[in-house]
């Protein structure tokens, strides 16, 4: 099965179901990242900032983005351009707007067919 950084399955996953698999979505970009379930405070620091920059600057939520980020990671990989979900979420971070907020799905397309 694999696990996504979204909230589909928020509410109905039963208690006995890996905590992994309940955390926010900043937890498991930095627990994916790091090869740990349960990444250190100062582990997770970096994506919380640069999550809460692109809410200012895009209408997806921290799940979706951290989804987005995962396919854009193995797709990445899958062309022999490995990255970090951080690495892709600052570069994402980088290219959005300051003066408009937008779906940044397009953004993270662009950085994968480039």
């Amino acid at each position: 099965m694999r696990v996504t950084c979204g909230s589909a399955f928020r509410g109905v996953l039963p208690q006995s179901y890996p905590a992994a698999l309940r955390l926010p979505a900043l937890i498991k970009l930095a627990g994916i990242d790091r090869g740990t379930q349960f990444p250190s405070d100062s582990a997770i620091s970096p994506y919380g900032q640069v999550l809460d920059s692109l809410r200012g600057k895009c209408t997806n939520s921290r799940a979706e983005l951290g989804d987005m980020s995962v396919g854009t990671q193995e797709m990445l990989a899958d062309m022999g351009d490995p990255n970090s979900l951080l690495d892709i979420l600052k570069m994402v971070d980088s290219v959005a707007s300051t003066d408009l907020v937008m779906d940044c799905t397009d953004i993270f397309v662009i950085l994968v067919v480039g």
